[in-house]
């Protein structure tokens, strides 16, 4: 399929390449086992790195090289909460933000509680929404750090 520069998400890259020539088979009981990160600060550079990644390849890709960017920027969930905030604060509703973050927070349990079965711990699965939260940051901080780069007509991953 033509290899690739470890950059950041290159499996993505590689998998939408043979997705685009290749029949793709579901396999519920794989499990891919990554590096793991030894703190939070790694996860979220980690995850940066993935961003501006993706957006380098959309921009080189695309002839609209905007239209990705926009895109990444309309479907973050880093934005759609910030914006979310921002209204229940302008509304004077910010009083009900500890109830928000904490339903969210057990939406996330509940939506990784199959991580148990892996691994048997719970306290992993609890802790499970912050490395979420803190990967969903750090995706989007290096969208937007790519983004501006493409803007200010420097977008190498330099």
């Amino acid at each position: 399929m033509g290899g690739f520069q470890a950059a950041g998400s290159e499996d993505s890259e590689l998998a939408e390449r043979i997705i685009a020539k290749h029949c793709c088979l579901y396999t519920p009981r794989a499990l891919v086992r990554h590096r793991a990160r030894g703190s939070l600060g790694a996860v979220f550079w980690w995850f940066h790195r993935r961003g501006r990644h993706q957006v380098y390849l959309i921009s080189a890709v695309e002839r609209e090289r905007f239209a990705r960017l926009r895109w990444n920027l309309a479907t973050s969930l880093t934005l759609r909460f910030a914006c979310l905030v921002a209204l229940m604060l302008v509304c004077g509703l910010g009083v009900w933000l500890p109830v928000l973050l904490a339903l969210y927070y057990l939406a996330l349990v509940w939506r990784y509680r199959y991580s148990y079965r892996y691994l048997g711990r719970w306290d992993v699965v609890w802790v499970t929404p912050l490395v979420k939260v803190v990967m969903d940051l750090g995706l989007d901080s290096g969208k937007l750090h790519q983004g501006w780069r493409l803007l200010v007509g420097r977008g190498d991953l330099r």
